[in-house]
This record gives C-alpha cells, sequence and structure tokens, in this order.
C-alpha cells in the first residue's frame, strides 16, 4: 500500500512548500517501514489513506516494528506524516463538497475549522503521548498535565502549558518535554511552550504553587492569564488540571459580592489590548487576519466569558453560549461568529496553500495567484470582470470592519461592567458619598495609587476617567487631598503617578487635562504644574517614548493636542525635545515629523493662532495630521463648504461654515507663518471671508424667514460692506469693521433684516474675531438707512471723518450692483468726494495727532500700526490720495496703479509706501500668528519672524532678530517722511 505515496504525492502538489518536509520524511523511511510491516502481517491494520478509528493503538504497532529507540522515533514520525498530509487533503475535499451544497457558506466554514481542528488535536495528541511514553518509560512517579492553549487547527505551531505536581522529579519531566520539543520540531509540527517563559525557574513546567505565586500579588501578563483561561487537557492528569482551574483561573471570572480584583485586572489587561487592535490601521499593501480581526475576536470573547461565568474554551461554543445567556447582544453575536468563521477559513487555508506566515502581502509577485487559490477553495468565482480573489479580498475588509463595530459595541458594555464592580467605584462619588455630618478621614490620591499597585500594567481607565470628567467635585477633592501633603510626600506621591505613565501615558495626559481644566482652582495649578515635570522626567528616561507617544498621537490627536494646551512654555519646549531625533522605523518616522512638527506649533503660536487650531482639532481631530501638508486641509475645507447646505436644520448649517471657517483660518496661518507670499495670504484669506459672511448671510436670512409670519422682501435695497481690514481684502485682521446699509426707511423690512444681522453677529463672534459696528453706535441699530447717512453728512460733527472714511474704504460682501451704484450716486459722491476738502483736512489732523501721542510717548514707536510711519499713516495717506483723486476704490494694493497715474510724479514714493505696507502688513500677520495679536512689538519675540522673513538662519539668531528691528524702524521712518511731504504738497 505505501507503493502508492506517488498518489500523495500527486494530492498535496497544490499545498504549500512547508508540506515537502513530511514527504521527504516518508519517503526516507516508508520502504523500511512498509517492509517490517509485511514480515510481521500488520500491513493491513495500519491507516495510511483514511483516519485511523484509533490513533494511540496504530501508533503503539507502529512503534513495535522498531528494533531500537531511532527506528521507533523515525516510523512515528513517518505515521504522523502520513497522517497529517492525508488530513490536510482530506480537508479541502470536504470544504468543497460542503461549499456544492445548497448549505450556508459560513456554517459550512465554521464546521470545516470545527473538524479541521478536532482531527488535528486527536493526532497531536496522540504522537506527543506516545513520544512522551517513550521518553517516560523508567518514570512513574510523575503527576502532570499538558494543555493546549492555542487554536487547534494550527499548523504553524503548538501553544502548550504544563503543569506539574511533584517538583522533586521535576528534572525527569524537564528531560522528556526537552526530547518531545526536539522530536516535535524535527518531525511534526513545532511546540511553543509560552507559559514556561513567563512560569516557574528554568523550567518546562510549573506547579499550582508556583502560577499562584506569579500571579497573587498583582495582575502581570494578560497574555499568560488569557492562554490559562483558554486551556483545555490534552495529556495527563486531568484532576491536577481540574484543580489548577479552582486555583488559579477561577479567580478572573466574576463572582458577585466576593473580591473581584483579578477579574478586573485582567479585563483591564485585555480591553486596553482590544482599544489598541481597534485603533491600528490596517495597511493598504497587506492583511494580517490575526491582527486585524481574530485578536479583537477571541479578546472579546475571551473578556466576555469571564463576565458571564462561561468555562468553554473554544471560540464558537463560548460564542454559542454567549447568545444563549446575552440575547441583547445576539446580531453583535452572530456578526462575530460569521466573521470568525470566514477570517479563521482564510488564514487556515492561506497558511495550508501558501506559507506559514501571518501577514500577506497583497503586491508583491505572485501574490494573486496565491489568493486566486485561497478564493476558488472558499467558493469565489470570476464574475465578469470581477475575479474571485477581489470578491474575497472586498468581503475579508467587510468583515474586518463587522468585528470592528462590534468591538465597539461590546467594549462599552465591558466598560459599563467594570464602572459597576470596581474597587475604584468608591473613590468616584467625591464627597458627596461621605455620609452628611461625617468627617472625611480617607486621602482618595493616596488610597488610589495604593490600590493602583496591584492593577499595574494595565491599560484601559476609561472607567475611571468618565466619571472625573464629569464630577468637577471629585476631580477638586482628589486635589486638595494631594495638596494637603507636605511638600516632600507629595513629591513621591507624584512621581508614583508619573510612573503610571510606563503602561499608559493616555490616562496620565487625561489627568493632566483634568487638572488644567481647573487651573481657577489654584491647589490645581500647583498640582498640574508638578505631576507635567514629572510626567515629562519620566518620558525623558524611557526608552520607548517615541513609538508609544506617537500611536497615542496618531489615535488620540485631541488628547495630544489638549495635553499641549495646558503645558507652560518651558514644558512644551521640553516635551517637543523628546521628538528630535529620527527613528528608523519608516511608520514611527512620519508620525514622529508631524508630531514634531505640531509640538513646534504649539510652543510657536500665539494664543490667538491657538483658538483656531483648538476648535478645529475639536471638530475635526484628523487634520493634525495634514498640519504639515496643508493642501489637504483646503480639501477638507472646501469639503464642509460644500456639504453645508445638504444638512436639514438651520442649528447645522451654521456649525458647518463654522467648520469651514476655521479650517480655513487655520490653513491660511499656516501657510502665512511658513512664508507663502503676503499677496497669496490675503488673497485667499479674503475670499473664504467673503464666502463665509455671504453664506452665513443667506442661512440666516432663510432662517428669519422661515419664522416670520408674512414674507418681507428687501428688493435690492439692503447691502453688507466690509470696512477696514477685511474691506482692504487683507488677512488676520483685529476685527471685522461691517457696514450694513438699508436703501429704505420701511420699518418693517429694517426690523427684519436686523434680526438676519442679530444671528450673523451671534455666529461671527463663535469665531474670535469680533465684528464692529461704528454705525450701530451711531444710530441704535444694526441697520443703517441711506436717510440716516444723509442727515449725518449734512451737519457733520467732529468725530464724521471716520464715518466717512468707513464708507470711503467699504468694500460691498452682500447686496446687488443696483446698491451699490445708488451708495456712489447718494452717498460717497456728494457727501465724501464733492466735500473731499472737509474729509482730508481731518484725516491729515489725525496723522498729526497721532504723531504727537509718539513724540511724546503714549504711542510706542514699535507699535507696527500706530507708530510714525506704520500701517495707519500708509492706510490713511492712501485714502487721502483717493478722495482728492475722486476714486472710490478698496484700499488695497491694487489701488497703487490707480494712484500712480493721477500723482506720476510720485511715483516712487507710492512704490516705497506700498511695498512697506505689503512688509509691515506681513510682519503683523505672522506676529498675530506666532506671538500675540498685538501691534506693539517685542523685539525679543520676533526670531520665529525673522527666521521666514529670511533674516536669519535660524529662529534663536539674535542678530537676525536685530536686522529684522532695523528693517522695520528703516521703513517705518521713510514713510513717516514721505506722509509728511505729501501732506504739506497738498497743503493739508
Amino acid at each position: 500500500m505505501l507503493n502508492d505515496f506517488n498518489r500523495l504525492q500527486t494530492s498535496i502538489g497544490k499545498l504549500g512548500n512547508h508540506h515537502r518536509k513530511y514527504t521527504h520524511f516518508i519517503a526516507k523511511h516508508k520502504d523500511l517501514l512498509s517492509e517490517r510491516l509485511e514480515e510481521s502481517g500488520a500491513i493491513d491494520e495500519i491507516h495510511f489513506w483514511a483516519s485511523a478509528p484509533d490513533l494511540a493503538q496504530e501508533m503503539d504497532m507502529i512503534c513495535e516494528m522498531g528494533h531500537d529507540e531511532k527506528e521507533r522515533l523515525d516510523f512515528l514520525g513517518c505515521y504522523f506524516a502520513f497522517q497529517l498530509l492525508n488530513l490536510n487533503t482530506r480537508a479541502v475535499d470536504v470544504l468543497r463538497l460542503g461549499l456544492a451544497s445548497e448549505a450556508d457558506r459560513y456554517e459550512v466554514y465554521r464546521d470545516f475549522m470545527l473538524l479541521t481542528g478536532r482531527d488535528l488535536r486527536r493526532l497531536t495528541s496522540a504522537y506527543m503521548g506516545k513520544l512522551l511514553e517513550l521518553f517516560l518509560a523508567q518514570e512513574n512517579q510523575l503527576d502532570f498535565v499538558i494543555c493546549g492553549v492555542g487554536t487547534r487547527a494550527d499548523q504553524d505551531d503548538l501553544d502548550l502549558g504544563i503543569i506539574d505536581s511533584n517538583v522533586d522529579h521535576r528534572e525527569a519531566l524537564n528531560h522528556a518535554i526537552s526530547s518531545l520539543q526536539r522530536e516535535m520540531m524535527r518531525r511534526a509540527i513545532p511546540l511553543h511552550l509560552h507559559l514556561s517563559e513567563h512560569v516557574g525557574e528554568k523550567s518546562y513546567s510549573a506547579s499550582i504553587d508556583e502560577y499562584g505565586t506569579l500571579l497573587d500579588g498583582a495582575i502581570r501578563d494578560f497574555i499568560i492569564i488569557t492562554e490559562l483561561l483558554g486551556a483545555r487537557p490534552i495529556i495527563g492528569n486531568r484532576s491536577l488540571f481540574a484543580d489548577f482551574t479552582s486555583r488559579v483561573t477561577d479567580r478572573y471570572y466574576y463572582d458577585p459580592g466576593q473580591d473581584n480584583r483579578y477579574h478586573e485586572g485582567y479585563l483591564r489587561g485585555m480591553m486596553g489590548e482590544i482599544n489598541d487592535l481597534l485603533l491600528r490601521k490596517m495597511p493598504d499593501d497587506s492583511v494580517h487576519p490575526k491582527r486585524d480581526a481574530l485578536r479583537i475576536i477571541k479578546g472579546l470573547l475571551s473578556a466576555r466569558k469571564t463576565v458571564l461565568g462561561i468555562k468553554e474554551v473554544n471560540a464558537w461554543r463560548i460564542l454559542e453560549e454567549l447568545m444563549a445567556r446575552d440575547p441583547e447582544h445576539m446580531q453583535t453575536y452572530g456578526d462575530l461568529e460569521d466573521a470568525l468563521s470566514f477570517i479563521e477559513v482564510f488564514r487556515f487555508l492561506y497558511q495550508l496553500l501558501e506559507v506559514q506566515e501571518e501577514k500577506i502581502l497583497l503586491q508583491e509577485k505572485g501574490s494573486r495567484a496565491q489568493l486566486e487559490a485561497v478564493a476558488a477553495l472558499m467558493g469565489y468565482r470570476n464574475v465578469g470582470v470581477v475575479c474571485g480573489y477581489e470578491h474575497l479580498l472586498i468581503h475579508y475588509h467587510e468583515h474586518v470592519q463587522t468585528v470592528r463595530k462590534a468591538g465597539r459595541i461590546l467594549m462599552d458594555d465591558l466598560r459599563d461592567h467594570l464602572e459597576r464592580i470596581s474597587v475604584f467605584a468608591k473613590y468616584l462619588g467625591g464627597r458627596d458619598a461621605h455620609t452628611e455630618g461625617e468627617e472625611k478621614t480617607n486621602n482618595i490620591a493616596v488610597e488610589f495609587v495604593q490600590t493602583l499597585h496591584f492593577f499595574r500594567g494595565t491599560r484601559f481607565w476609561d472607567d475611571v476617567m468618565s466619571p472625573m470628567r464629569k464630577n468637577r467635585e471629585l476631580v477638586i477633592e482628589f486635589v486638595d487631598d494631594f495638596m494637603s501633603l507636605n511638600d516632600r510626600d507629595r513629591g513621591k506621591l507624584v512621581r508614583r503617578y508619573a510612573k503610571w505613565s510606563d503602561s499608559t501615558i493616555k490616562v496620565v495626559m487625561q489627568l493632566l487635562i483634568l487638572l488644567h481644566g481647573q487651573r481657577s482652582h489654584e491647589n490645581a495649578r500647583i498640582l498640574h504644574r508638578e505631576l507635567s515635570a514629572a510626567l515629562l522626567d519620566r518620558l525623558r528616561e524611557s526608552t520607548d517614548v517615541i513609538p508609544r507617544v506617537t500611536a497615542l498621537f496618531d489615535h488620540y490627536p485631541k488628547l495630544l493636542n489638549d495635553f499641549l494646551t495646558g503645558l507652560s512654555e518651558t514644558d512644551r519646549d521640553r516635551f517637543a525635545l523628546i521628538f528630535e531625533n529620527d527613528v528608523w522605523d519608516a511608520e514611527v518616522e512620519s508620525l514622529r515629523k508631524d508630531l514634531l512638527h505640531f509640538c513646534r506649533l504649539h510652543c510657536t503660536s500665539s494664543h490667538y493662532f491657538r483658538r483656531f487650531l483648538q476648535r478645529t482639532v475639536d471638530r475635526y481631530p484628523k487634520c493634525i495630521r495634514h498640519l504639515r501638508k496643508t493642501e489637504m486641509l483646503e480639501v477638507i475645507a472646501k469639503g464642509f463648504f460644500a456639504r453645508f447646505e445638504t444638512f436639514p436644520t438651520f442649528d447645522r448649517k451654521r456649525k458647518e461654515l463654522g467648520s469651514y471657517y476655521d479650517l480655513e483660518f487655520l490653513r491660511i496661518g499656516l501657510e502665512c507663518r511658513e512664508g507663502l507670499p503676503i499677496e497669496q495670504v490675503n488673497a485667499e484669506f479674503t475670499e473664504f471671508v467673503d464666502n463665509y459672511l455671504e453664506s452665513l448671510f443667506d442661512v440666516c436670512k432663510q432662517e428669519v424667514g422661515t419664522h416670520s409670519s408674512e414674507s418681507i422682501r428687501t428688493r435690492d435695497l439692503l447691502a453688507i460692506y466690509a470696512a477696514g481690514g477685511h474691506g482692504r481684502k487683507l488677512a488676520f485682521d483685529d476685527d471685522y469693521d461691517l457696514v450694513i446699509l438699508l436703501n429704505s426707511d420701511d420699518p418693517q423690512i429694517r426690523e427684519y433684516c436686523g434680526r438676519i444681522m442679530t444671528r450673523m453677529n451671534s455666529e461671527i463672534i463663535k469665531r474670535g474675531t469680533m465684528p464692529q459696528y461704528r454705525f450701530a453706535e451711531r444710530f441704535g441699530h444694526y441697520v443703517t438707512t441711506f436717510s440716516e447717512l444723509k442727515r449725518l453728512f449734512e451737519n457733520p460733527d467732529d468725530v464724521a471723518f471716520i464715518d466717512m472714511s468707513q464708507l470711503l474704504g467699504a468694500r460691498k460682501i452682500v447686496g446687488s450692483k443696483k446698491n451699490e451704484a445708488e451708495l456712489y450716486r447718494q452717498i460717497i459722491r456728494p457727501y465724501i468726494l464733492d466735500r473731499e476738502a472737509y474729509f482730508t483736512s481731518r484725516m491729515a489732523k489725525e496723522i498729526r495727532s497721532r504723531h504727537q501721542a509718539v513724540d511724546q510717548g503714549i504711542i510706542s514707536t514699535l507699535n507696527i500700526k500706530e507708530t510714525k510711519g506704520g500701517l495707519r499713516d500708509i492706510e490713511l495717506m492712501l485714502m487721502i490720495l483717493m478722495a482728492r483723486a475722486g476714486f472710490w476704490l478698496p484700499v488695497s494694493w491694487d489701488l497703487q496703479q490707480h494712484l500712480v497715474a493721477r500723482f506720476e510724479h510720485r511715483a516712487e514714493d507710492l512704490e516705497v509706501m506700498f511695498s512697506a505696507f505689503r512688509h509691515l502688513k506681513h510682519i503683523r500677520d505672522i506676529y498675530h500668528l506666532t506671538v500675540a495679536a498685538e501691534d506693539d512689538i517685542l523685539p525679543e519675540e520676533l526670531g520665529h519672524l525673522a527666521w521666514v522673513q529670511g533674516y536669519s538662519d535660524g529662529p534663536d539668531d539674535e542678530a537676525g532678530r536685530q536686522v529684522l528691528l532695523d528693517d522695520i524702524i528703516t521703513r517705518t521712518a521713510q514713510v513717516a517722511d514721505i506722509v509728511r511731504d505729501l501732506l504739506v504738497e497738498l497743503e493739508l
């Protein structure tokens, strides 16, 4: 019968190359084994081509064919190879048969994996049992049990744990296990004795007492605990295993009314691992069934079974029990079962047909052919132009997403369970938990960290942090208890909390964010400062800080933003320095660069600019990854703007418009900081603000119209003009000067327009740049009528020229050309341009009075806006020239060509003024974004600005700062001289 070996080789030809190990071993020993079996007349009693009804009995017969130990081991290995190869070829045929029927595909997958796992476990346990019998032939006092702690169908290795009860005879057992491991490596499936690496002392096995010693004092490696909870006896004393589960693993199951610290600790460890897996991004060029889904599924099942007291160890059997005991989540468990069946079969077949690797590359040569073979076996066929393996990968990703969705649902349930049973629950009630009149005697800050010792190494603390975020009184009690300690004890306690970051930086950062949120409380400020410093000291000592913090940055960008926001300038710099050096891992290196850029952004941004960063991160946290690539921010912002009209409520539309505004402000601010030409900065800024104001007006108008009892039409009578900086198409001004004009005296229309502006005003304020309505201050209404302007300008008071300047520099945002033409005809031409002598004389007087204030020290010479030759001088002088020339144009840089045409003899002076206008405005913008939204320039704060403007080689170059300062002084002095000359020439 062994002469049919060629048939076997043909049948396994489509299996992975790793099967050649077995065919090689069969070819080497089959002839001698056949000869011995023929001689003994036992050849017909051995099943080489079918599943043996009694593997142990046939292995006994095989052993009898050997004349010495070497031959017995060779023959046993040959027989194992036959059985394994037939098992695998038979499994393929069984799967094909199942999928050829009308049965549910996922039931076929599940039954296939259960059957294959059962058959493989029967084979490996019989083989290992026989080997141990040979290796322990002289020993009869050993009491042990070998447990399987991994997936039964795995053929890349066998995960085992070994428990013994007789330490005195352990040396013999160790010798036998060592021989078993060597033999399995050579002839069968390698053993993975993971538990032996952590339990006992240089031993393959450990006693129940040794397991207890390892696990009694604290939660340690939750992976070990998961393996123990999934252990099933294979060989040895099952009573010993029962004693082991009673004394060791049962402690991890929830038991109402008992001490559940071990159960809680296990959940914290496992849930932390599941959280990390749920947040992990799937790469584009590969799939990894274990990391993508199987570890999540099995982690969830292990955690849920400890909550509900389920002692099953097979994943499908656990799911059956969960469906019966937890019907509320029936659909979720059903989805997990389908995903488990699909992905386990996918992984098993890939390793069977191709290579025993966990990571499956999708873009390497040959990958398509490999996946086509797997897809065909799983029942996928080509449909039109779509290949079967493409269907397979689509379903794979769908199942992975299903697993992650189910994971989030079940994690919420597990978190609720933790909140109810946690030993920390007694600390989370705050002072309200004390009996009225009872004196407080405990210190929760001390007791919490003492209790925390048992749970060290675990990473899930959402159930603890959530109540603290909701309960200000609890945070204050925690802070006050901390600060009640003397300096020495408090310092020790602070360092213990900082040490918590060794296992979970996230929680310590969350705690610091809570403290920053209570910064109005002095003790909270002190504790925040001390804990921040201690955390940074701890992080700087950590060897793996960069991968850990960059992973946190990737998964919880808002957390990092809020953490950095709370740090002092010194601590922000210290934190940023941690990430200065390159790392070798490409993915981590990309994250490191993004994080370092983000830290530097915090370190070099004004409070004014950080508000927009904060709001954008709150609304769209993932934008942080695009701060170095602002083109993506523009794409996202345009997406916000494109979809705002699709939302059903006016409130949602306004919020979406606000997000568009904040993101565009952030984007253009980032580009300005990096040296984008000021012309482009102004153009893009003006465009998005105009878009925002025009769209906001439309939304507010629709909303007011919806709530009005009768329809009111403005009939091109209403217009909104931008004056001031935005009217001049300049970016990053302190405020928005808005002029709302109505060419009608109808009180109903005015009241209607006023309600629109009230809503607009409320929204604009939320954006952080205050709107100013000069005419509203005069007339008591947001909306000013043409009639009111005429009455004002017919008999102007001492400051009416300021109102005139607003109108002369105004630019239409909302309204018709007809309205604009009427404004020019009725107001601009007759009251300003035709009376330019009044207007220009008052403007000249304003310039001289400010010059006098600078000379008297009332205005700083380093006030880039108000100093002599500063931005205000330029703007007022250009408006004087424009009025003298009879122009009505925005006071922007486009005005230069018109003025040169009118004042040709002053072309050079105008070039100097406009050049200074651009340069000083750019300096002011960057200063506002990086230092403070103030016009008084502090020389010591010009480092980043000098670097961006090309005055220095770096932000710390003191000489470059001085060159920039000298240039500002020189330019303003030149402009001041030109302004004085022009005023003289114009006889003003």
